[in-house]
């Protein structure tokens, strides 16, 4: 039949050429790099994203993005008046949708994204296909937030979360199960990869030596100083750590409002000898090396991504038991990858960190169980195969 001969002809040029798939973000950090490289050998597809990418502190080089086309477009953050936060829109989201000419469009799953919720709905009235990508948990939690994500999740096609507790979370309180995807949060897990093959026992004896840590038993933290990360906890614990183990040394990397409170704190609790303030290191060579060089990091609060950075190169962590975490969190497993303290519990912070400075064979175990997580769950080609595993979903 001449009708069935057009559908055929239709379905065949449909599935032979590259399906586009656009996906926008407030911004895209440096450390996403390896998720282009991944996701640029699903051929099928041809993925183009939207976003600024030179934002502080995470410049992306576009100009290396394995073939895939990035564009740099405006973004605005609206303040909401009598509040701390911002209505996000990318206009051009918006007239994405109204064009048609893509397949999927992935956006983040924010309910302060106007061109979140402009996509979602309208993609139901023109028959198009969105995505929503992100945490998919706010922080706090409250009732009225959760209420707004739900409505916002059930009019996307398709949901992904970085994690599985997100995934659980969300399928307790009723969206479909068959639409949610998992892709998990993870670093530049090659650079990570390349880093630990290009630095040999030479190079770290070298850096150890220039940066006078040689030697020295060291803990490291790695985040911004604000004080709802609680670096204060690793200054005062450090200071039972080194009563008992001498050659103990904290590195903190990182910048932020609390500097000079550490700094007078480090003075007034004796231990500077045994503290160094690197500052805010963004290059992974020199992160690399510290990392290689500690047995153990920390993060008394508001732990994230830092948690798969430490375990890329095998460093176990010790984190709190609070709710300030992000969903990142779940790889901490008390006694397994990690130590996990009570909130603010100065003493316990202490003992822990002493447990894995002086136990070898503690910390050996742990790393080798931080290290696999990243290698079997947490890396960019599982993240990559979340992400297109929605976008399929998407286009059966």
């Amino acid at each position: 039949m001449p009708g069935d001969w057009f559908i055929w002809v239709d379905v065949y040029f449909m599935k032979n050429r590259p399906q586009k798939i656009l996906v926008f973000n407030w911004y895209f950090p440096h450390y996403r790099q390896g998720l282009f490289a991944n996701l640029s050998n699903h051929t099928s597809r041809y993925y183009i994203f939207l976003g600024p990418f030179n934002y502080p502190g995470h410049y992306l080089n576009t100009e290396c993005l394995y073939g895939i086309r990035c564009l740099d477009i405006k973004s605005w953050r609206i303040p909401i008046p009598f509040t701390n936060n911002y209505m996000t829109v990318q206009p051009y989201a918006f007239i994405s949708m109204l064009k048609g000419d893509f397949d999927v469009m992935i956006m983040a799953n924010d309910i302060l994204g106007l061109d979140v919720w402009l996509n979602v709905i309208f993609s139901r009235l023109f028959g198009k296909k969105v995505v929503l990508w992100g945490h998919g948990i706010s922080r706090p939690v409250t009732r009225f937030r959760d209420g707004l994500r739900k409505i916002l999740m059930n009019f996307a096609h398709a949901v992904i979360f970085y994690s599985d507790g997100a995934r659980d979370y969300w399928i307790n309180k009723g969206i479909p199960e068959e639409k949610i995807f998992i892709a998990y949060n993870a670093l530049n897990t090659q650079e990570i990869d390349a880093q630990k093959k290009q630095i040999n026992a030479d190079v770290l004896t070298d850096f150890l030596k220039l940066n006078n840590i040689k030697g020295r038993n060291l803990v490291l933290y790695c985040g911004r100083l604000l004080e709802s990360k609680r670096p204060d906890i690793v200054l005062k614990a450090m200071k039972i750590v080194v009563d008992k183990i001498p050659d103990a040394h904290a590195i903190i990397i990182g910048d932020g409002p609390m500097k000079h409170e550490l700094l007078q704190m480090a003075h007034d609790l004796k231990i500077e000898h045994a503290i160094n303030f690197a500052g805010p290191i963004f290059n992974e060579s020199t992160l690399a090396k510290y990392y290689l060089s500690a047995k153990v990091s920390i993060m008394p609060s508001g732990a994230g991504l830092a948690i798969q950075h430490a375990f890329g190169y095998g460093v176990p962590i010790i984190i709190s038991d609070d709710k300030n975490h992000g969903p990142e969190a779940e790889l901490v497993i008390h006694e397994q990858t990690g130590l996990i303290c009570r909130s603010g519990n100065i003493g316990e912070f202490a003992f822990a960190m002493a447990q894995l400075l002086t136990d070898d064979n503690l910390q050996k175990d742990f790393s080798i169980n931080a290290l696999r997580l990243i290698e079997t769950r947490y890396n960019m080609q599982k993240m990559a195969e979340g992400i297109d595993a929605a976008v399929t979903y998407c286009l059966r």
